[in-house]
């Protein structure tokens, strides 16, 4: 198929070559099927940011691709190891813009056949091309061909493990997308682009492909690895490689579709390995600002829930004292909505996070904004202040528009009280993560936490998962040793009314 690379061409003959190797992954007039097994990884799921990264999930997938009609099909086998523990088998099936999801693709939580929403889609659709440039290139080239415009070009060249690379550019959302060709064999070793993050902001994609074999007109290669900000979140190993196969035409069928809305799907687009690390944790998570609840648990005290991810507001004389940002902005924002319209002569003056993990400090930033304090364990300082000052233009969040600079206050071993002792604030360790913050409220006799007890989460006569059981035997030896007056529990899981102490006692036993 003929090709330009464009103006920025340094050298004929190399352009012919790279040209000619682009071409080779040019799959507008193939179909394909990929078998392949890999593992998932997660840095923000880490005993401390720093990592070493979660290892949450292995897979086997089993890929179907074809482009001409703009269909595919992913059959996923997950093997779910920590902290969630089990098996899900589903497909994701994407024609155009509609999709479907046969069975459910999450343990916690889990939701059974059900048509995909466009965010969900464009996210699917995004990593599929990210990890087949056969479809990235094909997709460019038939935009470049329909518009008459230039979608994809060579920009120069580039050293890349002591080796020159061409860099070619294909325009895309929400930023451009770079392969890197390696000049001495003509296969493309790299691609790099950058998406957005809640908390990190703009955040660089990488992903390395290696041992490239020829089927008939495509080469695919069969190592591929997926990095975040320089860690490995995604690899896998394609055992198998099959062009043209049979297409069985049920393979496509739709049983129910949503309505395609592109500023949804856009959200997925711009938030693509956020939808991805969930599924991968096996735990679904939402883009949207889901429904706020507010559960009065006292005159001063309201639980906020409506999701799977709950949050505590606690009244005091000098304003509203919030507890958890879990998600992302969008959640934040709704929670601040709901909380002011409540209480709409107290501001909020502080927000204290339980521990740095992305569903739990997704959505700090939006405090940052409004001017709260924000309180955290001493060891989450270095990481929310980079939050905090990395930079969000992808997309532009309230703090970004704000500008105001952040009032951080940490908690160490000697614990911090608000409210003349109304709060008490402690810092424990576990095995779920290094660095806890557990807020205790003295008039309610309550205590919040996140992750480590979650009244509620695990139905009567189900078996927890086995890491669940190790934290909260853990967390209950450790709240005995603070020897507090506790009635009631509530976790930022689970029922946002938490339940009696004695639930903890009963799930240790």
């Amino acid at each position: 198929m003929p090709f330009s690379l464009g103006q920025f061409a340094q050298d004929k003959d190399i352009d012919g070559a790279i040209a000619e190797a682009l071409g080779s992954l040019d799959a507008q007039s193939f179909s394909f099927r990929i078998e392949a097994r890999g593992a998932r990884w997660e840095p923000l799921q880490a005993l401390r940011p720093e990592g070493p990264p979660l290892h949450p999930s292995d897979f086997e997938v089993v890929t179907v691709h074809d482009p001409a009609l703009d269909r595919m099909r992913l059959s996923w086998r997950r093997s779910i190891i920590e902290p969630l523990s089990g098996n899900v088998v589903y497909d994701e099936i994407v024609v155009g813009n509609e999709g479907y999801i046969t069975d459910p693709d999450v343990a916690l939580g889990p939701q059974p056949a059900h048509a995909m929403k466009s965010d969900r889609l464009a996210a699917v659709r995004r990593q599929q091309y990210l990890l087949h440039p056969q479809l990235l290139v094909g997709d460019a080239l038939r935009r470049q061909q329909n518009t008459g415009q230039q979608v994809i070009r060579s920009v120069g060249r580039q050293e890349l493990d002591g080796a020159p690379h061409e860099v070619v550019e294909i325009d895309a959302s929400p930023r451009p997308i770079r392969l890197l060709v390696a000049l001495d064999s003509n296969q493309v070793s790299r691609l790099v682009t950058q998406e957005n993050d809640f908390p990190c902001g703009d955040v660089e994609i990488v992903v390395a492909f290696s041992h490239w074999r020829r089927h008939g007109g495509l080469a695919f290669p069969y190592e591929v690895e997926l990095s975040w900000e320089g860690e490995v979140i995604h690899r896998e190993t394609r055992r198998r490689i099959e062009l043209n196969p049979r297409l069985d035409p049920d393979a496509f069928v739709l049983p129910a579709t949503h309505p395609f809305d592109p500023e949804v799907a856009e959200r997925g687009l711009f938030n693509e390995q956020w939808v991805h690390r969930a599924t991968g944790m096996s735990a679904p998570i939402i883009l949207d600002a889901g429904e706020v609840v507010l559960v009065r648990l006292s005159p001063d005290v309201v639980s906020i829930g409506g999701g799977i991810h709950h949050s505590l507001a606690i009244i005091l004389d000098s304003g509203v004292v919030v507890v958890d940002p879990p998600q992302h902005e969008a959640r934040s924002l709704a929670v601040i909505k709901a909380v002011t319209a409540r209480w709409p002569d107290k501001p909020i003056t502080h927000l204290i996070l339980t521990h740095h993990h992305h569903d739990h400090s997704g959505g700090i930033r939006a405090y940052a904004a409004i001017g709260a304090e924000l309180i955290m364990a001493e060891g989450d300082r270095d990481f929310i202040t980079k939050c905090l000052s990395r930079p969000h233009t992808i997309r532009p969040d309230t703090l970004a528009a704000a500008g105001i600079r952040s009032t951080i206050q940490t908690v160490g071993d000697e614990g911090l009280s608000l409210g003349d002792g109304e709060i008490q604030i402690y810092r424990i360790s576990s095995p779920h993560c290094a660095e806890n913050l557990v807020v205790y409220v003295r008039s309610v006799k309550l205590l919040f936490n996140a992750d480590l007890f979650n009244p509620g989460l695990v139905p009567p006569g189900v078996a927890p998962p086995p890491h669940w059981l190790t934290y909260s035997r853990d967390f209950r030896r450790r709240i005995e040793a603070l020897d507090l007056d506790i009635e009631l529990l509530v976790g930022a899981h689970g029922v946002p009314e938490g339940g009696p102490y004695q639930e903890l006692i009963d799930f240790t036993e």
